[in-house]
């Protein structure tokens, strides 16, 4: 098995018969945001980042991994009068709206096609996905998510 490790921001190969390349953490997280974002082919961006379709998938999977570890002990929503108030200021700040802690939107993230129920996660651009809900701050935080829904549910 091929395993990564960050140091110094960059991911170090632990078993140097694999053939993928040692990449930047910031190259790893664009990777696999453009990912997120496009719903593109890994193709694709193997060939824009000049990689073999297996490396990105390889990054994408660890990538994902890594967030959602992540989330688990990071992702809340503000917590008391003074951190929800300064929530709200620089929303204000922003956009003129008062009252506001957090921003609502949804994505398809793409998916392998399940062996169980396979149907249910085809969603309305025909691939495969789950239909995730993100909350962000005013600081493009991730506050709360929601990733309970397969992709022909609509948000």
């Amino acid at each position: 098995m091929n395993y990564f490790i960050g140091v110094k921001n960059c991911y170090h190969k632990l078993d140097e018969r694999q053939e993928d390349p040692v990449l930047c953490l910031a190259i790893c997280r664009c990777m696999t945001f453009r990912f997120y974002a496009s719903g593109s082919f890994q193709s694709v961006l193997a060939d824009t980042y000049g990689l073999t379709q297996g490396c990105v998938s390889r990054v994408i999977n660890r990538m994902t991994d890594v967030l959602y570890r992540t989330s688990l002990r990071e992702i809340r929503m503000p917590r008391g009068l003074e951190e929800r108030r300064g929530t709200k200021n620089k929303f204000f700040r922003i956009a003129d709206f008062p009252n506001v802690i957090g921003i609502v939107d949804g994505t398809h993230i793409p998916i392998a096609a399940p062996a169980v129920d396979e149907d249910v996660y085809v969603n309305r651009k025909h691939f495969h996905s789950l239909n995730i809900q993100v909350v962000c701050d005013a600081d493009y935080v991730f506050r709360d998510y929601c990733n309970r829904f397969p992709g022909c549910t609509h948000d």
